[in-house]
């Protein structure tokens, strides 16, 4: 029975991930960021806001440690696909663009974005993807693969998803601020945790790794 909880908690979560993937592009699902009903400005920005910050405290209080241990990784990306999929229902669309690159500069544009596409990837094998989707504990801390360059690769390419975006629109310059803003900030209470687990070990490789990026002179 367990296992078969958790085969159902992963299928919502790869479902819910990969609608969000079409609905962020416009592309592949029935619903999009920029796609539906619009109301005033005033109005869709609140309640955009509203469940940006739904899915905020559900993401980062069910990822603090000592929720994981009583509910699991499970219930964790099980309670993360329904709160996309209100947000992918109750969204209303700000599609007036902001920004167009066409040509070489959205080839460019899309090459960042595969390219942290595939750090994430890099990221959840080196993991252990069975630890990810809650089929394995998770494994001591280890600077392996892209974590021995940057802190929080999983972030990284994250940003790079959203920002290395060749058409940007209000909803997605309001979407992909909050994500941003939201990222920085709870990178520093998953470090907390990870130090008050893995004790000086995390604190040596917390005070010698870049967080997001390296640049050439580090």
């Amino acid at each position: 029975m367990r296992l078969l909880w958790r085969i159902f908690c992963l299928l919502a979560s790869l479902a819910s991930t990969l609608y969000l993937a079409g609905w962020l592009t416009n592309r592949y699902t029935p619903s999009s960021i920029d796609s539906g009903v619009r109301t005033a400005r005033g109005e869709a920005l609140a309640a955009n806001l509203a469940l940006l910050a739904v899915f905020a405290l559900q993401h980062s209080g069910m990822a603090r440690r000592f929720v994981k241990v009583r509910f699991g990784r499970p219930s964790y990306l099980l309670a993360t696909a329904l709160v996309l999929t209100l947000l992918f229902v109750k969204w209303e669309p700000m599609p007036e663009r902001l920004w167009f690159a066409a040509g070489a500069v959205g080839a460019v544009l899309r090459g960042v974005q595969a390219a942290g596409l595939l750090l994430i990837l890099w990221s959840v094998t080196v993991t252990g993807a069975r630890a990810f989707f809650g089929f394995a504990p998770e494994s001591g801390f280890q600077a392996r693969g892209p974590y021995r360059w940057v802190r929080h690769p999983m972030m990284a390419g994250t940003l790079a998803l959203l920002w290395a975006q060749p058409e940007m629109t209000e909803g997605r310059l309001l979407f992909n601020t909050f994500l941003t803003v939201y990222v920085w900030a709870s990178r520093r209470w998953e470090e907390r945790d990870l130090a008050a687990l893995h004790g000086g070990a995390y604190t040596a490789y917390r005070d010698a790794t870049p967080a997001l990026f390296r640049f050439p002179t580090q």
